[in-house]
C-alpha cells in the first residue's frame, strides 16, 4: 500500500503573515515510556522541570482568519512513549470557529501521522481545568497538593485518533471545516489536553523532534448570526462537509477569507457509554475514563440508548473506541425494539458486556443488522478501518454509513431514544488485540431541524 505523506504546507500559502512569534510555553508537559504498564513512570518536563528542555509557543496569523499556536519541540523517547500536553486558554472566550486543525507536524511543519506518532486523545473543552489533570501524579481527582477538584466538562471539542486510511487522505483528515454559514461560538475560554503516542515503523521513524500544532480559523463575521438549540461539532466522518480530509485544506491553504453569510452556531453533544465503578475508584480516574472491560481472548456485545432533551439534525457522528470494535449500529429507539434486553440478550451489569459465542458473531452481527433496517426509522452502521503499514497494523477512523446510505446525518427528536449497540473481538486474531476498551464520547455534529 502508499502511504500519503502530506507536504510541507510552511512551504505553500500557509506562511504566516508576519512571521512567528515565540515564548515560553506556558503550560504543562510530561512523558512515560512505561505507561501501558505503571502509570506512574511520569517524567515531567518543561516548565514544571525547570532543568529539562525549554519548550516554546509559536504564534501566528495567517491569510483566511487562521491563527496558528505551536507548541514544542519534543524529542523522541522511543516507541511506546506517551506525551501528555495541558494548556489553558487556547480558544478565547467569545471565540467562533469555521475550522480547525489538530495534529503533529515536523520542524518544518509537515503534518505527522500514525507511524509514527499516534493521537491517543485531544480533548478542547471548558468549566476545567486541564493543568490540574496534567499536574497529576496519575490521579486526577487530587493534584498533587493533596487538593480535590472537580472535572465537569462542557466539551467543545474531540479527536481520537480520526487519522483516515491512506485512501481517503491520510493524516490531512486531522483538520475539520463546518459547512458554509456554521460555525463554532465557544460562549467560555476553552483549554486542552491530549496525548501523543510514538508508534513508529521501519519505513516511518519519530522526527527527533516534533511539535504540536493547534490552528483555528475564525468565523466570517456574522451577517445575522443565529443561535440554534441541540446544534453539535464534533469531526465528520461521513466526507460530506467540504474540504475535510483534503491536504488543501488544512491551515487553510489555497483558501480566501470566507464571505459573510448568516451564522447558525454549533455545539457538542456527547453521549457517554455505562461505565464501572470499581475501575474508576482503582485507578482514580472516574471523571475521566467512562471504562469498562470487554471479555479478554473473546467476542462479546455491548448496548446502551440515551433519551434526547433537544430536538436538532446530526451532521456526523464520531463513535470512539479503542480498538476492538468489530462492527456498531446506531439507531433510533429503545434496545427494546430490536430484541435486546430480552432473552439471551441481557446484560448482568450496564457496563458488563455480553459474552458472545465466536461461531455465532458474524450471524449475530448479521442478525441485529437485519432487526435494525426494519425496525428503526433511523439506522446507521459504524466500521473502523485497519490499515496495515510496514507489517503493523493501525485502526483509522470508520466511516458510517446511515439508511444504507454513505454519511452519519440524521435526526433526533425530543424525548426520543437512540440506542448505540456494538460488537468486539479481542481474540489473538483480531487486529489490535489488548485488554481495555473505551466505549466512550459518542460525538455528533448536528443542525437544528428545520422547523426548530
Amino acid at each position: 500500500m502508499t502511504v500519503v505523506r502530506p507536504q510541507s504546507l510552511d512551504a505553500a500559502s500557509g506562511r504566516c503573515d508576519a512571521g512567528w512569534r515565540e515564548s515560553l510555553f506556558s503550560g504543562a508537559y510530561r512523558s512515560n515510556r512505561e505507561w501501558w504498564s505503571d502509570n506512574l513512570a511520569w517524567q515531567e518536563g518543561w516548565p514544571l522541570n525547570a532543568s529539562a528542555p525549554p519548550v516554546y509557543e509559536r504564534r501566528c496569523e495567517r491569510a483566511g482568519g487562521w491563527r496558528v499556536l505551536r507548541i514544542g519541540p519534543f524529542a523522541s523517547r522511543g516507541a511506546g512513549t506517551k506525551h501528555a500536553i495541558g494548556m489553558e486558554n487556547v480558544v478565547a472566550a467569545g471565540e467562533c470557529v469555521a475550522a480547525s486543525l489538530l495534529s503533529p507536524v515536523t520542524e518544518a511543519g509537515e503534518l505527522v501521522g500514525e507511524p509514527p506518532i499516534g493521537v491517543h486523545h485531544v480533548h478542547v473543552l471548558s468549566h476545567t481545568s486541564i493543568m490540574q489533570d496534567v499536574k497529576a501524579w496519575g490521579f486526577p481527582l487530587l493534584d498533587r497538593h493533596g487538593r480535590r477538584f472537580h472535572y465537569h466538562p462542557q466539551w467543545a471539542d474531540h479527536r481520537h485518533g480520526g487519522q483516515c486510511d491512506a485512501a481517503r487522505g491520510g493524516v490531512a483528515c486531522m483538520n475539520r471545516s463546518y459547512p458554509a454559514g456554521y460555525g463554532q461560538r465557544y460562549t467560555e475560554a476553552a483549554h486542552v489536553d491530549l496525548e501523543l503516542v510514538e508508534s513508529p515503523v521501519e519505513s516511518l521513524q519519530v522526527p527527533p523532534r516534533f511539535w504540536w500544532e493547534m490552528s483555528f480559523q475564525a468565523c466570517p463575521p456574522p451577517a445575522a448570526a443565529q443561535p440554534a438549540a441541540a446544534e453539535v461539532a464534533f469531526r465528520e466522518t461521513s466526507g460530506s462537509l467540504p474540504k475535510e480530509g483534503r491536504p488543501e485544506a488544512a491551515r487553510g491553504e489555497g483558501s480566501a477569507a470566507q464571505p459573510p453569510a448568516p451564522l447558525r452556531y454549533l455545539a457538542p453533544y456527547v453521549w457517554a457509554s455505562p461505565f464501572d465503578m470499581r475501575l474508576c475508584a482503582l485507578f482514580g480516574t472516574c471523571p475521566l475514563n467512562f471504562t469498562f472491560h470487554v471479555p479478554e481472548k473473546a467476542t462479546s456485545a455491548l448496548w446502551y440508548s440515551v433519551r434526547h432533551r433537544e430536538g436538532g439534525r446530526l451532521l456526523s457522528f464520531d463513535l470512539h473506541t479503542h480498538e476492538h470494535l468489530v462492527t456498531a449500529f446506531i439507531f433510533s429507539g429503545r434496545p427494546e425494539s430490536v430484541g435486546l434486553n430480552s432473552g439471551g440478550w441481557r446484560l448482568a451489569q450496564p457496563w458488563l458486556p455480553l459474552a458472545v459465542p465466536p461461531a455465532s458473531l458474524p450471524g449475530s452481527i448479521a442478525e441485529f443488522g437485519e432487526k435494525v433496517a426494519a425496525a428503526s426509522p433511523t439506522a446507521c452502521t459504524y466500521q473502523p478501518t485497519v490499515e496495515e503499514v510496514s507489517g503493523a497494523r493501525f485502526v483509522r477512523r470508520g466511516y458510517p454509513r446511515c439508511n444504507g446510505t454513505a454519511g452519519s446525518s440524521f435526526a433526533v427528536a425530543q424525548g426520543e431514544y437512540t440506542t448505540v449497540l456494538g460488537f468486539f473481538d479481542t481474540r489473538p486474531s483480531a487486529s489490535l488485540p489488548k485488554r481495555v476498551e473505551r466505549f466512550q464520547h459518542f460525538g455528533c455534529v448536528s443542525r437544528p431541524l428545520d422547523w426548530l
